[in-house]
């Protein structure tokens, strides 16, 4: 089964999207809030511009784009992929058990991003035009691969985003894009 709503382009709303055996797809929606969750199921939330985001999946992928606000962003067995382009401050957090992970910063973005990702069995790779600091360290303990970046925003800008990037068995990429 497959439901296909559509809201008025105007107004900030509240979305709430549950599936068991399928996949869960968010579209160019102005949000307070998106919960968007699947059991079994690819979750695409595109062209978001959202104060919070929640999206959660046991067995499949995530993708999202935009603004997400605060957001947490999970699954144990899937992929995650995240183009942002936030305005506003915000923070976002995401991992998954068995996966990679994807994390598109803009060339020029509008706020400060500092991202945080740590792989327990896989890679961590930062590829950033002119990324103010880059901090790459492997610790001696254990297989675990972390690194740091800050991409600073315009000058004058206070604004900043907080990202979290955690695989237990996959490889992280963080790229501008």
């Amino acid at each position: 089964m497959s439901v296909d709503a559509a809201v008025p382009s105007r107004g900030k709303y509240d979305v709430l999207v549950n599936s068991r055996n399928g996949s869960v797809t968010v579209d160019g929606v102005e949000a307070r809030t998106v919960e968007a969750r699947s059991m079994n199921g690819r979750i695409t939330l595109e062209r978001l511009q959202a104060e919070a985001v929640d999206a959660s999946t046991k067995n499949g992928s995530i993708y999202a784009s935009g603004e997400l606000g605060n957001a947490t962003i999970e699954t144990a067995n899937g992929s995650i992929s995240a183009s942002l382009n936030y305005e506003h401050d915000g923070s976002l957090k995401m991992s998954t058990g068995n996966g990679s992970i994807k994390v598109e910063i803009p060339k020029s973005p509008a706020v400060q991003y500092t991202v945080n990702a740590g792989a327990v069995n896989g890679a961590v790779k930062v590829d950033i035009d002119d990324a103010g600091t880059v901090k790459s360290e492997s610790p001696h303990t254990g297989h675990r691969r972390q690194a740091s970046v800050t991409v600073p925003g315009p000058e004058g800008s206070d604004k900043s985003v907080d990202v979290e990037a955690r695989a237990v068995n996959g490889s992280i990429t963080v790229v501008t894009a």
